[in-house]
């Protein structure tokens, strides 16, 4: 989930947000607020932090008014792999104290983001099997 702060109120490290939700975060706030690109591309410096900002100050001054450019690096040096998600799916256990529900989405958003497409029957069974497997441990 896209944390929010002041300012455009959302918070993109590519430690703990994903690039894609970012990136349609970013837009709706762009369409709520009417900025063109030039104040997106103002703007999004504010919403950066960790390796995102790092890879925005890596940026030419020029590239820095261009929001596509922008986001073109973002996506370059942050964007994860869908295997990324995959082994995620895999690795993930329930940590003591978590509720099933929270685990349990958390299991989904990695399927929905590794095998986006993925028939609704047989995504349910991966589901099951995997979190079967992982509450048998407790």
């Amino acid at each position: 989930m896209v944390k929010r702060r002041m300012g455009s109120n959302l918070n993109y490290d590519d430690d703990n947000v994903d690039y894609d939700e970012f990136y349609k975060a970013f837009g709706y706030d762009a369409a709520m607020y009417v900025w063109d690109r030039f104040q997106q591309a103002e703007v999004i410096m504010f919403c950066l932090s960790g390796k995102a900002l790092i890879v925005y100050k890596s940026v030419s001054e020029a590239d820095r008014n261009d929001i596509g450019r922008i986001f073109a690096k973002l996506k370059e040096t942050c964007f994860k792999p869908t295997e990324y998600y995959l082994n995620l799916f895999y690795t993930r256990a329930l940590n003591p104290g978590e509720t099933l529900a929270s685990f349990a989405r958390d299991l989904e958003r990695f399927v929905d983001k590794d095998l986006p497409g993925l028939e609704a029957n047989i995504k349910s069974k991966l589901l099951k099997a995997r979190l079967v497997s992982c509450v048998k441990k407790f």
